[in-house]
């Protein structure tokens, strides 16, 4: 089974714009819609589109997170979410104009969790999670989440010998290596913090991953429209995605996530987890909504989807 966590869920409030958003001028509106906010909820729209057996769980508040674990249910996920009392799963609001550069995001800070819903979790994952499960934590915590607390949910997952798979970044990401995770996935920014060193080029992440062992089966590196770079032992693969018609990319790094863990679920190499993972997101940034992606035209972006070996 695969478990997806969201310790941070979010509903997405998506707000098309006529024309090109303007500061100072009044926008009219085409649009507004609700959708599945990211991160580890993500992961498992994309694996229940690709009928793979997931189990969505997390933390929700309140009826924003009541209709969040509905859209997903629309989308075939099996939630088991806990719910916090007396709170609510923040929104996110997402501007989307028509100029093809992409979206604006404003979000909500989300709820603290308490000691209840935190022990709550661990307990689920400790009754359920078997070995050879996938566990993927993906998104920061609530800031307020203290980092050793963060280390013990991981902490469940690693004693019951199952993969571990993580999507954060600072604090977070450093706690998670501690439990050596199968796969880790910070994009090019977070990378850049975390090793403390600034990478221009491709070469340069190339250089980075060879320098810096990081102790996981899998380090990957998304860089956006530049693609991804994967680090197994020796092997460094970077897949360039195709060009694309970008909608609204909000998200594409979560359903990139998706595809990389649904290839770990069928134990494919390196180099299909990357294709399909790169052509997954690129099909979502088509979309205009947050949590949409189309297997027909994820078959048509595999072609096109380049792989190079690096040395």
């Amino acid at each position: 089974m695969i478990y997806t966590i969201t310790l941070n869920t979010a509903v997405d409030r998506i707000v098309q714009i006529q024309g090109r958003l303007t500061r100072k001028a009044n926008n009219k509106t085409k649009s507004v819609q609700y959708d599945i906010g990211g991160k580890a909820t993500h992961v498992s729209v994309v694996l229940s589109a690709l009928e793979i057996p997931n189990i969505a769980t997390g933390v929700i508040g309140g009826k924003t997170g009541e209709h969040m674990v509905h859209l997903m249910e629309l989308k075939g996920v099996d939630c088991r979410f806990i719910e916090q009392k007396n709170c609510e799963t923040r929104e996110s609001i997402i501007l989307v104009d028509e100029s093809g550069e992409g979206s604006y995001m404003i979000t909500q800070k989300g709820f603290p969790l308490n000691d209840e819903s935190i022990e709550t979790l661990k307990k689920f994952l400790d009754v359920n999670v078997k070995k050879e499960d996938i566990v993927v934590f993906a998104g920061s915590p609530p800031h307020e989440l203290d980092v050793e607390i963060y280390g013990s949910m991981l902490s469940v997952v690693k004693k019951h010998d199952a993969k571990l798979v993580v999507d954060a970044a600072g604090a977070y990401l450093k706690k998670a290596l501690e439990y050596q995770p199968y796969l880790i996935k910070p994009n090019e920014f977070e990378y850049q913090e975390f090793i403390n060193s600034k990478c221009d080029s491709i070469e340069d992440f190339v250089n980075a991953l060879k320098t810096h062992d990081l102790d996981v089966e899998v380090t990957i590196v998304s860089l956006g429209k530049r693609g991804a770079l994967a680090k197994k032992g020796d092997e460094i693969i970077h897949v360039i995605p195709p060009t694309i018609h970008e909608v609204n990319e909000t998200g594409a790094g979560d359903f990139f996530v998706g595809g990389l863990v649904a290839k770990i679920y069928e134990n494919a190499s390196v180099e299909d987890m990357l294709r399909t993972a790169a052509a997954i997101g690129a099909s979502k940034a088509m979309q205009e909504g947050s949590a949409s992606f189309d297997l027909s035209d994820v078959k048509e972006l595999l072609a096109k989807c380049k792989i190079e070996r690096k040395v």
